[in-house]
């Protein structure tokens, strides 16, 4: 879905237009590299907290430990919360309206498609110790 979002907003910006033409160019350089960049540093310490654990990150296999502490006490999805600002860090960097967008249809879907699937398989398999830990920190940040 990531890459589909991200080729879509580029297609749709490069065909069809809808460019921020109002802030100069610098502005929104340094803010979309800040947005990009803080999304890519906090999504890259979620996986890296799966990693140190030596637990699968894929959310296709069974989930073996809880994984918490690091960005896990920050916000539940710190990867998902890297994807989308990264591409809502590349609209801003480029102008592209269609890119931020893109940004709203990833979190979208993963905020109401993806991430209550994933919770409601955790609370199962996690019981109480996900539940008190979802009392705790938020989905988001």
């Amino acid at each position: 879905m990531f890459a589909l979002c991200l080729i879509g907003g580029i297609a749709y910006a490069h065909f069809f237009g809808g460019w921020i033409t109002t802030i100069p160019a610098p502005m929104r350089w340094a803010v979309g590299t800040l947005v990009f960049a803080a999304g890519g540093i906090f999504g890259v310490a979620g996986l890296q907290r799966f990693l140190n654990l030596k637990v699968d990150f894929r959310p296709t296999k069974p989930a073996a430990k809880l994984v918490v502490g690091g960005a896990y006490r920050v916000t539940r999805n710190p990867m998902y919360v890297g994807l989308v600002s990264g591409l809502a860090g590349l609209g801003l960097f480029f102008g592209a309206i269609p890119m931020l967008l893109s940004a709203v249809v990833m979190f979208a879907y993963l905020n109401w498609y993806v991430i209550p699937r994933e919770e409601a398989y955790l609370t199962r398999t996690f019981g109480e110790d996900y539940r008190a830990y979802c009392a705790k920190v938020r989905r988001w940040l």
